[in-house]
């Protein structure tokens, strides 16, 4: 055998030895191609029996129109509570009023108008700006109640 070949039986070996050890978690190897990385499973999203939405906004009388549609959609509002999501509207002038309020303009990371999800013990799962539309709202609660 040649140097060349004495190699690639030493790489296979090592490749092989390593397969045996770390198993399907290293991933398939292609002695053409090399290693071929295991596929990144994302985790599913906790669900939850109740949701509170925070909608966070500067003030409500300079609105944009996209944000009107949204918070004047009073049926999608209206049965939130149906399906134990309470929600509750909150604009920055108003944070003096609870100390709490403040809290969640702090933990906000999205531009005004914007929404917070909060599990039951009111820890924020999920902080998104404020979408086009309540179906989009909608979607992301389906994502997260049981």
């Amino acid at each position: 055998m040649n140097q060349s070949s004495d190699r690639n039986w030493a790489l296979a070996g090592i490749v092989i030895g390593a397969m045996m050890l770390f198993g399907p978690s290293l991933g398939k190897f292609n002695f053409d191609q090399g290693v071929t990385p295991a596929p990144i499973v994302e985790p599913a999203k906790p669900k939850f029996d109740s949701l509170t939405l925070i909608v966070l906004e500067e003030d409500a009388r300079q609105r944009g129109t996209t944000a009107a549609d949204v918070f004047n959609s009073a049926e999608f509002w209206d049965n939130l509570r149906a399906r134990k999501v309470e929600w509750r509207w909150i604009e920055r002038e108003n944070i003096d009023r609870n100390p709490v309020y403040s809290q969640y303009f702090a933990a906000n990371k999205q531009p005004l108008p914007a929404v917070m999800v909060l599990d039951p013990s009111n820890s924020m799962i999920e902080n998104f700006a404020l979408p086009a539309t309540a179906a989009e709202i909608d979607a992301k609660i389906k994502e997260r109640l049981k």
